[in-house]
C-alpha cells in the first residue's frame, strides 16, 4: 500500500512537501525525495517520526508505521506518515558526510557529536570496527550493532553480551566475518536451527556445538557439505552413516586425489578377491577419510 509522506518543518510544523512512498522506503530514500522536492541536500536533513529519529541504514516506513496510533488514511485509500525535518548547519552535515565516507572516524569528531545517533550510525556503516569506540548505550542499540556487524562482522566483539545472543545479529556478523563466531553467546550453539544456519555458512563451526548436535545427521551434513574437514568434529558413527560418507569421500577425492590414490594403493590384504574387494574399498575410504582429516 502506498503511503502519502507529509514532510513539514521540525520547528513550526508547516507543511514543506508532499511524496508519494511505499513502506519499503529508508530514511536514504525520504531524503532523496525531500532534496528532490524541497531542496535541502540529504547531508543537511534530520528526520523525525512519533518523535523518534529516523536515521539511514535501519527502519523503513513500514516500521515506524506500526507505531502509529490511530492510522489516517488519504483520500485515496494510502496511509498517511508524518516526517518533521530538522535543517542542520554546513559543519554539521559536512562533518557527517566525512563520517560516512569513512574519512573521519567516530572518535576525531567533536565529544558532542560522539553521542549523536544519527553520527553513530553513519560510523558504523563506514567502518563497523568502530563499535568499540562508542558509548555503552550504543553497544546495546540493535539497530546501531547491526549496522556494525553489516559493514565488519568482527565488530560482534564490541557488542552488549545480550546482542551477542540474537540470533539475527550473530547470524548477519558471521555472514561477513568468521570472527564473528568466537564472539557467539554459548547458549545459541544449542539451538538447532541457529546451527543449522551457521554450518552452512562455515561448515567447520561445528567445532562449537554441544556434542547432542555433532551426532545430529541433519547438522553433520549441512557442515560436510560446505567444509568436508568439518567431519573431524562429528560424533564417530557419522563417519559412518551412508550420505555424510559419500558426501565426504566425494569431496575429498575431488580435493586431495593424490590422497585418494595413496589410500588405495595402501589396501593389499591376505584375504579372497571377494573379501578383498569389499575389505579393500572400505579401509580405503577409512583410510582416505582419516589422511585428509588428520
Amino acid at each position: 500500500m502506498a503511503i502519502a509522506l507529509r514532510v513539514l518543518s521540525g520547528f513550526s510544523a508547516e507543511p514543506l512537501c508532499t511524496a508519494a512512498a511505499t513502506r519499503g522506503w529508508t530514511a536514504k530514500d525520504v531524503k532523496a525525495a525531500i532534496e528532490e522536492l524541497e531542496g535541502t541536500t540529504r547531508p543537511g536533513q534530520r528526520l523525525f517520526i512519533h518523535g523518534e529519529a529516523f536515521c539511514e541504514g535501519g527502519r523503513t516506513l513500514g516500521d515506524m508505521l506500526k507505531k502509529q496510533v490511530g492510522k489516517k488514511a488519504s483520500a485515496t485509500g494510502s496511509q498517511q506518515l508524518d516526517v518533521f525535518l530538522v535543517k542542520v548547519e554546513p559543519g554539521w552535515a559536512t562533518m557527517l558526510q566525512n563520517v560516512e565516507d569513512g574519512w573521519m572516524e567516530l572518535r576525531d569528531v567533536a565529544e558532542q557529536y560522539q553521542h549523536d545517533r544519527e553520527v553513530v550510525l553513519a560510523a558504523m556503516r563506514a567502518k563497523g570496527t568502530q563499535l568499540r569506540d562508542v558509548a555503552e548505550e550504543f553497544r546495546r542499540d540493535r539497530e546501531v550493532v547491526m549496522a556494525a556487524v553489516s559493514s565488519n562482522g568482527s565488530a560482534l566483539r564490541f557488542a552488549a553480551e545480550s546482542l551477542k545472543r540474537d540470533p539475527e545479529v550473530v547470524l548477519t556478523a558471521i555472514r561477513g566475518s568468521d570472527l564473528a563466531l568466537r564472539s557467539t553467546a554459548e547458549e545459541l550453539w544449542h539451538s538447532r536451527d541457529f546451527l543449522l544456519a551457521v554450518v552452512q555458512e562455515y561448515g567447520s563451526a561445528l567445532m562449537y556445538a554441544p556434542m547432542e548436535l555433532r551426532r545430529d545427521r541433519d547438522v553433520v551434513l549441512a557442515a560436510v557439505c560446505n567444509d568436508v574437514t568439518a567431519l573431524r568434529h562429528a560424533t564417530p558413527e557419522m563417519w559412518h552413516e551412508p550420505e555424510i560418507r559419500r558426501v565426504a569421500l566425494e569431496a575429498c577425492a575431488e580435493l586431495w586425489p593424490e590422497a585418494a590414490h595413496a589410500a588405495q594403493d595402501r589396501c593389499q590384504l591376505p584375504c579372497s578377491r571377494h573379501q578383498r574387494r569389499a575389505r579393500g574399498a572400505r579401509m580405503s575410504e577409512d583410510a582416505l577419510l582419516a589422511a585428509v582429516l588428520a
